[in-house]
């Protein structure tokens, strides 16, 4: 029994060896570049550019910022009565479905449904630096 113990542990201590070695660094900038493969469907109407305003708004600085708060956009009153701050968790949620999270909002997005194409999106929007 202890043996088969030992294999069922064996490849979570595998894994931390790895992770620990060098793997998460690879890891983290693959996610990156699956967010920025995503951003690809947000490109037509907003830039990571500062104070670049297409059809939506800049998205430069986006973690920490109150939603509907970017200086020279028009928001929609929705967005910028929604209270919402921009980070991990509120991204992931609007971006699952904007109409949901936001009701009202002018947004013509349907959302991103997998949870992996969201956190890559979320991850990209958060750490990217503006050109």
């Amino acid at each position: 029994m202890r043996g088969a113990m030992w294999f069922s542990l064996a490849p979570a201590a595998v894994l931390a060896v790895l992770l620990a070695s060098g793997l998460a660094p690879a890891h983290a900038d693959d996610l990156r570049a699956e967010g920025k493969k995503q951003f690809a469907k947000c490109a037509a109407c907003h830039s990571m550019a500062p104070e670049v305003h297409l059809m939506g708004p800049s998205l430069a600085g986006l973690n920490g910022r109150e939603a509907g708060s970017v200086e020279g956009f028009a928001f929609s009153p929705a967005m910028q009565d929604s209270g919402l701050v921009w980070g991990r968790d509120s991204l992931s949620q609007f971006l699952a479905a904007p109409a949901d999270a936001i009701p009202g909002n002018l947004m013509p997005f349907g959302g991103l449904r997998k949870a992996e194409q969201r956190d890559a999106l979320v991850t990209y929007l958060l750490e990217a630096d503006a050109p």
